[in-house]
């Protein structure tokens, strides 16, 4: 499954209160936000870089670059441990991974820096909840830490999605609801195997309206902020439901926002089934950025920032 994932990048003082942002065109009275970060990013590009903690290996391309953005990939794998690579037709063992080998992944990026404002928006691809987000910060956070040291500043990347997802639920029109469970309960398992033990499988549950009516997403926003108590949000007793999907039009354009955490309303937009696929087996890059493109335009209209 493909999500793209939206956070805000922003700098302030570090002894100033939240909400006290510099602007990135000039944040240091000379430095323009955009150049630092596409200048940390580029570094990889020519190098390999290493996170020993994670076992990770990455490395960056930048593929299209312009005055307010900039998008690329980034490659991350891992090493440390040996296995088999197997041939999935015949069986073999087609190779034996070493631990200082690394099978490097590609993940999709963009940052854009609107015109005089206090925070740049980063979109970033993930496949199956993995997604290069904590190599970005290490990039960018530690070496921009380091460098505006003596400027006490310091650089802050916070996830965009929460505002922008309930602002997509009031404004867009709510088509449908999706909650899945991807495992048996025990006591389901139990009335279908007579085994009271969980079980591998998924429970999937569809809430949609009638042909031509949409769903009241002021019911579904209040009920993910433990604010509603009416008729219309059922209680599922035995059952915490692992992802809810919410499917919205918003100005004719379909969004599919995945609450995976909806006690703290996390959400990303799912593009699995609008992404095409390379010959490599990952998602083109071209289709990636222009779905980001996209989201990016939807963000930027809802926040009122020009692009």
């Amino acid at each position: 499954m493909y999500t793209i994932e939206s956070y805000a990048i922003r700098i302030k003082h570090k002894d100033s209160k939240n909400g006290n942002y510099l602007k990135l065109d000039k944040f240091d009275g000379r430095s323009n936000l955009i150049d630092i970060i596409r200048q940390y990013i580029g570094e990889y590009s020519i190098k390999t870089g290493t996170i020993e903690l994670r076992n990770q290996l990455f490395t960056t391309s930048l593929l299209k670059t312009d005055k307010r953005f900039f998008s690329g990939r980034i490659f991350v794998g891992e090493y440390g441990f040996t296995t088999n690579i197997v041939n999935i037709q015949s069986g073999a063992v087609s190779y034996r991974k070493r631990k200082s080998d690394a099978d490097l992944h590609p993940y999709d990026f963009l940052f854009y820096i609107p015109e005089a404002s206090d925070g740049a928006i980063l979109l970033i691809l993930k496949k199956s909840g993995q997604g290069p987000l904590s190599i970005i910060e290490t990039i960018l956070k530690h070496q921009f830490n380091k460098n505006f040291k003596s400027n006490n500043i310091s650089m802050e990347i916070n996830p965009l999605q929460i505002a922008s997802a309930i602002d997509f639920l009031n404004k867009g029109d709510l088509k449908k609801i999706r909650y899945t469970k991807t495992e048996v309960p025990s006591d389901i398992a139990d009335k279908v195997n007579g085994d009271r033990n969980k079980t591998q499988g998924s429970i999937e549950l569809i809430v949609k309206p009638e042909r031509g009516l949409n769903l009241n997403p002021k019911n579904y926003i209040d009920y993910l902020f433990g604010k509603y108590e009416g008729e219309n949000i059922y209680e599922f007793h035995g059952i915490i439901f692992d992802n809810i999907k919410a499917q919205i039009d918003v100005n004719g354009r379909k969004r599919t926002i995945s609450i995976s955490n909806h006690s703290g309303v996390k959400a990303s937009y799912e593009v699995t089934e609008e992404l095409g696929i390379a010959n490599d087996g990952f998602a083109e890059h071209e289709s990636t950025i222009e779905h980001m493109q996209s989201i990016l335009s939807d963000i930027c209209n809802i926040m009122g920032i020009k692009t």
